[in-house]
C-alpha cells in the first residue's frame, strides 16, 4: 500500500463508488495500475502510470499488494525483486 502510494503520488489502488465497493476489490485483489501503452487510462487519476513508472516498478507493486499471503514476498524477497537489483 505505502509503495503504491508513494508511486502513484497519494492515490490508492483500490477505488470504487461506495464503500462495499472498495472492500470488494481489496478482497479480490483488483489493483488499479493501467497497462503499457494505454495512456487514456494512465492519466485517468491525474497520474501517468506509463512514462513515470517502470514495468519492473509495477511489477514490484503488484507483487506486494498480492491478496494471497503465500504469494506475497517476504520482506527478503521484495528487497531481491528486480525493480531493487537493477539500481544496484
Amino acid at each position: 500500500m505505502i509503495a503504491y502510494l508513494l508511486f502513484s503520488q497519494g492515490s490508492f489502488p483500490f477505488d470504487g463508488e461506495s464503500e462495499a465497493k472498495i472492500y470488494k476489490k481489496i478482497k479480490q485483489g483488483k489493483v488499479y495500475l493501467p497497462p503499457q501503452g494505454n495512456k487514456k487510462k494512465s492519466q485517468s487519476r491525474g497520474y501517468d502510470w506509463n512514462t513515470m513508472m517502470s514495468e519492473p516498478a509495477k511489477s514490484f507493486v503488484r507483487s506486494l499488494l498480492t491478496t494471497d499471503q503465500a504469494k506475497r514476498p517476504s520482506a527478503k524477497e521484495a528487497l531481491e525483486h528486480q525493480w531493487f537489483t537493477e539500481r544496484r
